[in-house]
């Protein structure tokens, strides 16, 4: 199983520009107020969302130009 090198939330950018924030599910409960757990299907994105969330997240896998 990957695991990430520290807990803290991870940028995902686009042309330099903040697309998403990758957090751990407890990170996420925290700040949505949440107790449970919620899972979203990629199937449910756009075809356009879906694509700029696996290149995002491809990019984190090979640790292309990330700041530690």
């Amino acid at each position: 199983m990957w695991r990430p090198r520290s807990a803290a939330p991870v940028d995902i950018t686009k042309r330099g520009k903040r697309k998403f924030v990758l957090l751990t599910a407890e990170q996420f409960d925290r700040l949505a107020g949440r107790s449970a757990q919620r899972a979203h299907r990629v199937e449910d994105l756009s075809a356009e969302e879906r694509e700029e969330l696996l290149v995002g997240l491809d990019a984190v896998a090979r640790d292309d130009d990330w700041d530690d």
